[in-house]
């Protein structure tokens, strides 16, 4: 009760409640409770950043999307001590169907036997399996796929592999979860079907869908941390599970281990990690390498 309670003491806070009355106007009351409620909903967003679930909140409220995150649309994720803002499939849907240019859209995993190869201009053919036979099948991929009013229609399919790669490539939290395995603000790794099914959907949509500006919006913000600058209203953007910073260490940095945990225990972590020595550790790799000696 006590972190909602802090909550609630910055959200009335005097260039806060302005703001928000400004921008909200007869709807600041409601937001004011249901973002209270958000921010005490689980001990990781309890320890969060006010500000930048503030902002989670605020940009789904500015696409007309719900941040109760039980619907499925937007997701206020925490990552350490900053929340990013998630947009769901639903959420990608709902913004599409808006335009008035889709008759349909979706996306949902390929099960094994389900997958047929593909047609001339590369599209991959599918036929779905039976509900009760296909629960039992593998799932081998996910697809994503839209006809729009004019008749234009696209399907694109990608292998786990593809789905697995781009989570790698994209988000070191991930990264950071195939190396030790702990799931902690890795969204990819307690969520992957839901992430995977979203990401498609989205790559789909980037690339030949009809993009609104709340779509383009979405698209922008998906995955980031939000700051909001309450006197000015100017938002930046900052994509902190994208960025992979390879520099090495720095021989200052590289005594900072090896005086607090010892060569030994040093040592067995850089084998449990698959590298060779300290030279060889990068600076977002400390953080894994911490990790697994402390747990």
């Amino acid at each position: 009760m006590a972190n909602q309670v802090a909550m609630s003491v910055y959200l009335s806070n005097d260039s806060t409640r302005k703001y928000l009355k400004g921008v909200l106007g007869e709807r600041t009351g409601q937001f004011i409770t249901s973002l209270t409620s958000l921010a005490g909903s689980s001990e990781m967003l309890k320890n969060c950043d006010r500000s930048s679930i503030l902002a989670c909140a605020l940009k789904a409220v500015s696409m007309e999307l719900p941040f109760d995150p039980n619907l499925g649309f937007t997701w206020c994720v925490p990552y350490g001590k900053t929340a990013t803002f998630q947009i769901g499939t639903k959420g990608y849907i709902q913004l599409a169907l808006r335009t008035g240019q889709y008759k349909f859209i979706g996306s949902r995993d390929v099960r094994e036997g389900e997958f047929l190869g593909r047609n001339f201009v590369g599209d991959p053919e599918i036929k779905w399996l039976p509900d009760d036979e296909r629960a039992n099948k593998e799932i081998i991929g996910y697809m994503a796929g839209l006809e729009l009013v004019n008749g234009f229609r696209k399907v694109i399919f990608w292998t786990n592999q593809e789905v697995e790669d781009h989570a790698i490539r994209y988000s070191q939290s991930y990264r950071k979860f195939k190396k030790t395995g702990n799931k902690n603000d890795a969204i990819w790794a307690s969520q992957f079907e839901k992430m995977a099914e979203k990401t498609v959907l989205k790559a789909l949509l980037s690339k030949y869908g009809i993009m609104s500006t709340d779509m383009q919006k979405a698209v922008v913000s998906d995955q980031a941390k939000l700051n909001i600058d309450l006197e000015t209203g100017e938002e930046n953007i900052n994509y902190i599970d994208n960025s992979e910073i390879t520099e090495t260490l720095t021989s200052e940095q590289q005594k900072e281990p090896l005086e607090k945990y010892g060569a030994k225990k040093v040592t067995e972590a850089l084998e449990t990690m698959g590298i060779e020595s300290l030279n060889k550790l990068t600076l977002s790799d400390m953080e894994t390498l911490k990790d697994i000696i402390e747990n």
